[in-house]
């Protein structure tokens, strides 16, 4: 057996693991026998949210001489949108992609594809995340990039919330970069 057998097996696993958490669970009260209610009232099994959100991005030299003064001068501000499919409520994949420039050469700065990790805490509409994957990059330098990175949803609404997350960008052919957003996310 091959290890990305063995893999795609073990993902299955889980995958079929957590989508049986997210079903209601048969509780014994008593002798008799009821339905209990999801766990979390916000996050679901085969869930597809849209993003909409601010980023700022910065590069290596400003991370490793981290200043609010080289911020100011050397971040780049911007906007983007992006779309989530979740399998079960801790698994899923997203997209997204945004500009800081509209006017010039490329309309997109870049567009990447993430698998995403999130464990929502019960009740709170509070849920961390971490993700990780890889994309392209259109405007100056076109490379392929990879990302790794973490954040935190908010919902207020079981279709309506709020996040924040940052990345790390590993480049191909230029220096690393971070990149942080924050925006509004609809959930359908």
């Amino acid at each position: 057996m091959t290890a990305m057998a063995a893999l795609t097996g073990v993902v299955a696993m889980n995958l079929n693991t957590a989508r049986a958490d997210d079903d209601a669970t048969v509780i014994n009260t008593n002798g008799s026998s009821s339905y209990a209610m999801e766990s979390s009232p916000y996050y679901h099994a085969n869930e597809f949210s849209v993003d909409l959100f601010g980023m700022g991005a910065v590069n290596q030299t400003t991370l490793e001489n981290l200043s609010s003064n080289r911020i100011r001068r050397r971040g780049v501000l911007g906007e983007g949108v992006g779309v989530n499919y979740f399998f079960c409520r801790y698994i899923g994949i997203s997209g997204d992609t945004y500009s800081h420039d509209w006017y010039h050469d490329r309309f997109l700065d870049s567009a990447q594809g993430n698998l995403v990790l999130r464990l929502p805490i019960t009740h709170t509409g509070l849920a961390p995340y971490i993700f990780g994957g890889a994309g392209h990059q259109f405007k100056g330098v076109q490379q392929t990039i990879e990302d790794a990175g973490a954040g935190l949803e908010f919902r207020f609404l079981r279709h309506l919330g709020v996040f924040a997350d940052a990345r790390y960008v590993f480049a191909e052919q230029t220096r690393d970069y971070a990149v942080a957003r924050a925006g509004l996310r609809l959930n359908f």
